[in-house]
């Protein structure tokens, strides 16, 4: 009885550990808006990245969001990108 409480202890002591999710990289995209959706109306645009997941920021055309989200926006619509 005694040993097999050890035996159980040692597995949970070398049971493995769960693995850290990684953040995902954020970035600050300044993007031309009449590039991203050109048929629709201009109004529309920023609440579909909302929808999207892009978050505004203060200054205007500037948006936050997700490495992996920018690949819903047209490239030629992204003017600069940088890592936060």
């Amino acid at each position: 009885m005694f040993v097999s409480l050890i035996v159980r202890l040692l597995r949970l002591g070398l049971r493995d550990k769960p693995t850290r999710l990684k953040m995902p990289d954020r970035y600050r995209v300044t993007l031309d808006l009449r590039r991203i959706r050109p048929a629709s109306d201009h109004l529309s645009v920023p609440e579909w990245l909302l929808k999207m997941g892009f978050s505004p920021t203060t200054e205007p055309d500037v948006w936050k969001t997700n490495e992996d989200r920018l690949g819903r926006v047209p490239q030629n619509a992204i003017l600069k990108a940088e890592k936060l």
